[in-house]
Formats: structure tokens, C-alpha cells, sequence
């Protein structure tokens, strides 16, 4: 078991990460789905101290003491669990090359569900 804790927070509810001591904060996120550059990591250094900004993002778990809990905070109303790409649909392109890639959210709204597809594309040059 691991000394910290990390907690996603969202309006949508509080998600707790699971990690291997060797991870950056930044595998975390990612590994988790979650850009890194739409949230914000504070730490605490107890169950009742106060939340600090944790600037560490390059940092492995490991290398970082002194930190009870880190808490991810998104900076927008992001549901993470809609926004995951688990279920990616791939289209290959007609001859193989690949010059463009484009992702296509299909929703299906009465179903409060999506698919993701990934369009390998040839992109054509228009004179």
C-alpha cells in the first residue's frame, strides 16, 4: 500500500488514482486519462493541514517526501469518465500512409454515451 493518496476532484465526485511509487505525477495524469493541462495539484502535508500548489509534475512519487495526500482539482466542469478514450475505434486509411489524424466523438445522448473514432487520413493538397 502506498503512504499517499491521490484524489481526483470533480463536481462530478471525488475518484481516487492508483499509482506505482516510480510514476511522475505527469504518468499519473496520463495514465489516468487526465490532461495535465487542465487541472491543478495541490498536496497536504496531514489529514487536517492546509492544501499547498504541488509544482512537481516532473517528480516520481518516490522523490517526493512529507506529503499525505495530493488533490487534483479540474480547472473546468470536465466529467473524466465521459471524456476517456477505453473504446477507441480505429479507421485505417484507404492506401496505408497517414498524414492526418482526426477524432470523431460520436454521442449517443439518450444513452449519456459516446464512442470515439480515430480517422487515419490522406490528406489531399486543393489547387
Amino acid at each position: 500500500m502506498h503512504t499517499k493518496r491521490i484524489h481526483l476532484i470533480t463536481s462530478h465526485g471525488k475518484l481516487e488514482l492508483d499509482y506505482s511509487p516510480d510514476e511522475r505525477m505527469l504518468d499519473v495524469l496520463f495514465k489516468n486519462h487526465i490532461p495535465w493541462s487542465a487541472v491543478t495539484v495541490y498536496s497536504r502535508a496531514s489529514e487536517s493541514s492546509r492544501l499547498e500548489l504541488f509544482p512537481f509534475l516532473e517528480k516520481a512519487m518516490c522523490e517526493v517526501d512529507g506529503i499525505f495526500e495530493l488533490v487534483i482539482y479540474y480547472n473546468r466542469n470536465v466529467n473524466p469518465t465521459i471524456n476517456m478514450i477505453n473504446d477507441l475505434l480505429l479507421v485505417p486509411s484507404e492506401n496505408g500512409v497517414v498524414t492526418l489524424n482526426i477524432f470523431i466523438r460520436s454521442w449517443i445522448t439518450n444513452l449519456a454515451q459516446s464512442k470515439t473514432i480515430l480517422s487515419n487520413s490522406l490528406l489531399k493538397s486543393v489547387n
